[in-house]
């Protein structure tokens, strides 16, 4: 009997460990975005090859360059527009944008130019190896620092928007928005390589399950096309 008393002693307690382990599962549900996943979108946004807000930094400095060099005031306050089709066709990427550009020259008061306000809208599509995406994108700059230093400062704001399909993991779909507010991203006069800045961010939606997600991060830029995304307390480096 006492035998008997202690097998079902025994069978109970482990019972009530498998019903607290089965509970603890439960509880713990899946991420509707995985910070990796999250990692992927936010460098989509970023890097040049895909349009994002490094290219659109360099379009706005490159406006701007005419007026590194001190000159006359014919510009002044003048507004100007272009558009400009890019098409990239690489093994690990192809792109199609089409971009709309604005820019005001922007002058001291002696009438030298020394800060344009640049206004880009963009829509298109890439796939690379890990995703394929639809969006749309705006950004909304000031480039100054023109006349001193070795360093354009570009300051403003900046977000994109769009469907992706990951090509990896369990080949999620994503209706996804990015957002981000930038501070002295600086491009060097010489080499015309972005060289440093910070970002804060936010990437916002709903995964193909229905799920939402909503996750604020930091972005420190590196310079030599990288940059230091952090995610939840997790930085993570990324190249372009």
């Amino acid at each position: 009997m006492k035998d008997l008393m202690i097998t079902a002693l025994a069978l109970l307690l482990a019972a009530s460990i498998t019903l607290t382990s089965c509970q603890q599962e439960e509880a713990e549900p899946v991420a509707a975005l995985s910070d990796e996943e999250a990692l992927d979108l936010v460098e989509g946004a970023l890097a040049n090859t895909t349009q994002g807000l490094t290219q659109e930094a360099l379009d706005a400095a490159y406006v701007a360059e005419p007026y590194v060099e001190k000159g006359g005031g014919d510009p002044c306050g003048m507004t100007f527009d272009s558009t400009v089709v890019r098409s990239l066709n690489k093994p690990n990427i192809t792109a199609n944008y089409t971009s709309s550009w604005g820019w005001t020259v922007l002058c001291t008061p002696q009438g030298i130019p020394n800060a344009v306000d640049y206004v880009r809208q963009t829509t298109g599509s890439y796939e690379t190896t890990r995703l394929l995406s639809q969006d749309s994108a705006e950004g909304e700059w000031n480039v100054g620092n023109l006349l001193i230093g070795q360093t354009i400062l570009v300051n403003g704001a900046y977000s994109r928007s769009g469907t992706q399909t990951s090509k990896v993991f369990n080949q999620q779909t994503y209706s996804s928005e990015f957002s981000v507010d930038v501070t002295d991203l600086g491009i060097d006069k010489s080499t015309y390589e972005i060289s440093g800045g910070t970002g804060d961010f936010t990437l916002s939606g709903e995964n193909g399950d229905g799920q939402s997600f909503s996750i604020s991060g930091t972005i420190t830029f590196l310079g030599n096309q990288s940059a230091a995304v952090t995610i939840n307390g997790q930085t993570h480096t990324i190249n372009w």
